[in-house]
């Protein structure tokens, strides 16, 4: 069930962090493919966001993977991808990299991240790649990335703002490292 927040300052001080840089190496797996976690019907529109996230393998440094979660939204208005300036979606959460011998491993690194960030008023269609924090992981363990605790920030091209919705939290698939 999705839950409207309160505004305010609680609202100004949630977008207040920029986005990380994305690395020059890319291996995405374990993708979790795109799937609606947050959505209402409002003025006769439907808006929803849906999330992918997977995990990144950077490299090997001393015999280990070093891994990451990697999460990507797109904002929807009645089934078309929306958003641009004044209308679309404003995105945030934690970015999480779990990883062990077991699928409910010991959490790495957790990200705290916000789409687009603090410098803009913009709304968007897509957030692009999120990168979180890179781990140092055994190679015998295996990794999951997971987006939680994210919220989205609907608004209307006209300046109708839908208000702010908690998404679902959103896991990869285990990868073996």
């Amino acid at each position: 069930m999705i839950k409207r927040l309160l505004f305010g300052t609680v609202l100004a001080a949630l977008f207040a962090t920029t986005l990380g840089a994305s690395p020059a190496y890319a291996d995405l797996s374990g993708c979790s493919g795109y799937t609606t976690v947050a959505s209402l019907s409002a003025n006769g529109h439907r808006l929803s966001t849906q999330a992918n996230v997977c995990v990144n393998l950077y490299g090997y440094d001393g015999g280990k993977a070093l891994y990451t979660a990697v999460a990507r939204y797109k904002c929807y208005r009645d089934g078309v991808l929306f958003g641009g300036g004044t209308g679309g979606c404003r995105w945030q959460g934690h970015l999480k990299l779990y990883a062990g011998y077991t699928s409910a491993s010991q959490l790495m690194t957790d990200y705290f991240w916000a789409v687009p960030g603090s410098t803009s008023s913009a709304f968007w269609s897509d957030s692009d790649r999120i990168y979180g924090r890179y781990a140092a992981v055994n190679l015998d363990w295996i990794v999951k990335g997971c987006a939680e605790d994210a919220i989205v920030h609907f608004m209307g091209a006209t300046g109708i703002d839908y208000g702010t919705y908690n998404m679902a939290d959103k896991c990869s698939y285990t990868v073996p490292a």
